[in-house]
């Protein structure tokens, strides 16, 4: 969708009457919403399993050691998707966070 937005905003500027607005439909929007809402959702989800694993193993170095691993699982995931040239959609960010 990137790229479909890229390609047809100059298309659309240069053709629109002075009178007129436009605009990316609802698709557009939506998925922008759908982005920012799964963005802040895994935040929560980390920090609550953080807290869940930090009762649970009544330390709080365990559960640090085991959430810096996400962070090189989501290097990992981006590297992987840009050697490969898969762009990053909402698939693969599900897949790159299970």
């Amino acid at each position: 969708m990137d790229e479909v937005r890229d390609r047809v905003k100059p298309i659309m500027d240069a053709t629109r009457c002075r009178r007129y607005e436009w605009k990316f439909g609802r698709g557009f929007e939506e998925n922008d919403k759908a982005v920012q809402i799964m963005a802040q959702n895994m935040i929560l989800a980390v920090v609550l399993i953080f807290l869940v694993m930090a009762a649970l193993f009544e330390s709080l170095l365990y559960p640090l050691s085991i959430i810096t691993s996400i962070l090189f699982a989501i290097v990992g995931s981006i590297w992987f998707l840009t050697v490969t040239g898969t762009t990053i959609t909402m698939m693969a960010m599900i897949v790159s966070w299970c």
